[in-house]
């Protein structure tokens, strides 16, 4: 009896450290609710699960933190993706895209962006420049009657360029991609012309990716965020102040 409690508190302890929480829609059992948020087919056809922020809004894009060397992440993630979509495209660099992002040519919009790079640093987190290997993958999920497919971008980050200090960051974004009946843009009205659309969205296949990456490494911290904006996930001041919390625990 008492070798069966035991057996019992080791097998919670592991699920609890090791299983990641994720708060899911699954479009096939709420269509209804799948509609009033996107409604559009590709995951109510691949049955799919649709990743939720904290607010039940669906997450645009998702970004992980990972105690582990770069170069090691790097690898082990592009074989994943490889076996999973195939890569159409591969570009390690060190970026300063987010310098970049600093003019726009609006005024306002230059001004908040360097506002969160100054708070950023005072923090002791750079991301004007840092090593990244982006991987932009071939279509998936694709369905034919709705001209409907997937594309997955992956950037791979090296931790100790941002927090200087060894880790990694891995970011993905998916779109999806279809084709729909119109809107009238005033109104919302349908309009009798099929036209091409998209939107983002974070699914299990997504998240899957990275709960094989963490059995492939043995890691047992792997923490994930969801940013407030899908295009410039780093500057998100609150997400990224959590994330050096945790990376100051290493």
């Amino acid at each position: 009896m008492r070798a069966i409690i035991f057996f019992s508190m080791v097998l919670i302890l592991f699920v609890n450290v090791n299983a990641m929480a994720y708060d899911f829609l699954d479009p096939k059992k709420d269509i209804e609710e799948w509609k009033k948020r996107h409604g559009y087919p590709t995951p109510l056809e691949t049955g799919e699960k649709v990743l939720l922020k904290k607010n039940g809004y669906s997450a645009k894009s998702i970004v992980y933190l990972i105690n582990g060397k770069y170069e090691t992440v790097r690898d082990d993630m592009r074989k994943i993706v490889e076996s999973k979509m195939g890569i159409a495209s591969e570009n390690e660099m060190v970026t300063n895209e987010y310098i970049k992002s600093l003019s726009t040519g609006d005024a306002e919009v230059d001004s908040i962006r360097r506002r969160e790079f100054d708070q950023l640093d005072a923090i002791g987190i750079r991301i004007d420049r840092f090593r990244q290997d982006k991987i932009e993958t071939n279509k998936y999920n694709e369905i034919k009657k709705f001209r409907a497919y997937s594309l997955l971008v992956v950037k791979i980050i090296d931790g100790r360029d941002v927090f200087n200090k060894e880790c990694t960051l891995i970011g993905m974004t998916r779109t999806d991609y279809w084709r729909d009946w119109g809107r009238e843009h005033h109104t919302g009205l349908w309009v009798p012309i099929k036209v091409s659309t998209h939107d983002e969205v974070v699914t299990d296949t997504e998240t899957g990716m990275a709960e094989e990456l963490r059995e492939r490494m043995g890691i047992r911290g792997l923490k994930y965020f969801i940013p407030w904006s899908q295009y410039y996930p780093l500057t998100d001041v609150d997400m990224m102040r959590a994330i050096k919390e945790e990376v100051d625990k290493f």
